[in-house]
């Protein structure tokens, strides 16, 4: 598995029909961190050719936000996924000892990945979820240690609870969330991995996923129109399906023209990709 920093950094304009003028918005997009804490040696293509170079770690990752951020105050740091699994600091942790570095770059928003769901259900609850104290002290216990959580806000509008029986069909994490980001209304919709369960069934146990096209069409479109009625502007979908899974939320990545085939205006995706098995014809040589 390719286990690098991903940093994309967007620019959007956004028209402020009220005030007749425009609002550019900078969208920094992070995904598949894989706990990796420092640079590493990544193949890499140069003038064609195949070479390795020094990529990644959390001090470069915090260096170029704070050039973006310095350059463009009207911006927003999207985590979308895989962050917490990969590095032996992590898995010899439960992802805690990532967890501090991450919290520094100042993240606004995230969605969990599908390897944030690999330490077990009880510590994706642990470091997600709004837990009461009974709760938390029992899944601690069998955790063998305390979780450490993100600062930032995780997203899941496609998760809910299967058990216990009193939470059956609530949502996990927030579905979405509205924020000011320079005088513009920006709606997030998060969408998490929904093939948990295909990476080990115990992974999921308690949880509900969204599956289908139609049924995520409706999700996405239900959701959106919920942030527009409370005065979203634009409305971003940070999915961890896949770049193969954007049609099913009817939107254009990255953050190119806003799809009107569902029928909603400026809506954007941001999305990392999860493992799926995909089988093609290939052709003979």
């Amino acid at each position: 598995m390719q286990r690098s920093i991903k940093l994309l950094a967007l620019t959007i304009g956004v028209l402020m029909t009220s005030q007749a003028s425009a609002q550019t918005i900078t969208f920094m997009h992070l995904n598949d961190l894989h706990a990796q804490l420092t640079p590493h040696l990544d193949l890499v293509d140069k003038d064609g050719k195949a070479v390795y170079a020094s990529r990644g770690g959390v001090a470069r990752l915090a260096t170029l936000v704070r050039q973006i951020r310095t350059e463009a105050p009207a911006s927003v740091l999207m985590n979308i996924g895989d962050t917490f699994h990969g590095g032996a600091e992590a898995l010899y942790t439960n992802g805690n000892a990532i967890v501090d570095p991450v919290n520094a770059l100042g993240v606004d928003v995230g969605v969990p990945g599908i390897w944030d769901f690999a330490y077990g259900p009880g510590v994706m609850r642990l470091r997600y979820a709004e837990l009461s104290a009974a709760q938390r002290r029992v899944l601690e216990s069998a955790a063998g240690m305390p979780i450490q959580s993100p600062n930032f806000i995780n997203l899941a509008a496609n998760m809910t609870y299967t058990t216990p029986p009193a939470q059956a069909g609530q949502q996990v994490l927030p579905a979405t969330l509205l924020r000011d980001v320079g005088g513009v209304q920006v709606g997030f919709i998060g969408l998490t991995s929904d093939i948990v369960a295909e990476m080990d069934e115990k992974l999921a146990t308690g949880l509900a996923f969204t599956q289908g096209e139609t049924a995520y069409r409706d999700l996405v479109n239900t959701q959106s129109a919920s942030l527009r009625a409370q005065g979203a502007q634009l409305v971003v979908v940070m999915s961890e399906l896949g770049w193969y899974c954007r049609r099913c939320t009817g939107t254009t990545s990255p953050m190119t023209k806003p799809s009107s085939r569902y029928g909603t205006e400026h809506r954007s995706s941001a999305s990392s990709g999860c493992r799926r098995k995909t089988q093609c014809r290939m052709p003979r040589r």
